[in-house]
């Protein structure tokens, strides 16, 4: 039972010294080796959470959305939905990033996620253009989510969403 873990650690290891493309390759192997284990779910993760950190959003993507149909009720479902919807945003592909970020935000409202993917889907519809469609999402933050920390950040976005909305032409 230990050997998965060792594995898995060792593939972190190759990270931890920067070099992330061996890790890829060790992670991809212990994923393969220990396809029905957790471990092996946490490295399907950790392939996507490294790629994401490399900029290689396209392989992030892969990485998470193989993960979400290989693990369909692992224990990363929520943070790789999060993360592959994450990459979207920084592909700038803004009104995917929001269709993946808002039914992440009710179905995941427990998950210490929600709101911020609430935020993101706001910023997201305020970079496409859409300023109504955003202070709609930001609006939702302090209410849904009174206690966030996030809500002063949602603030600013509203105040530039509204800013916006009274500048479309």
């Amino acid at each position: 039972p230990v050997a998965p873990f060792a594995a898995y650690r060792g593939a972190l290891c190759l990270y931890d010294l920067e070099r992330p493309d061996e890790a890829l390759v060790e992670l991809k192997g212990v994923q393969a080796r220990y396809p029905k284990h957790e471990v092996g779910e946490w490295a399907a993760y950790s392939r996507g959470w490294i790629h994401l950190s490399l900029g290689r959003f396209h392989e992030a993507k892969a990485s998470f959305r193989g993960l979400l149909d290989e693990y369909p009720k692992g224990k990363l479902g929520a943070p790789a939905q999060y993360l592959f919807a994450t990459a979207l945003f920084q592909e700038r592909r803004f009104r995917e990033a929001e269709r993946e970020f808002l039914p992440f935000v009710d179905a995941q409202r427990g998950s210490g996620l929600a709101d911020a993917a609430l935020l993101w889907a706001g910023w997201a519809a305020l970079l496409d253009g859409r300023p109504a469609d955003a202070l709609t999402h930001l609006d939702r933050l302090p209410a849904e989510f009174p206690a966030s920390p996030l809500a002063a950040d949602a603030a600013v976005a509203e105040g530039e969403a509204a800013f916006a909305a009274r500048n479309v032409t």
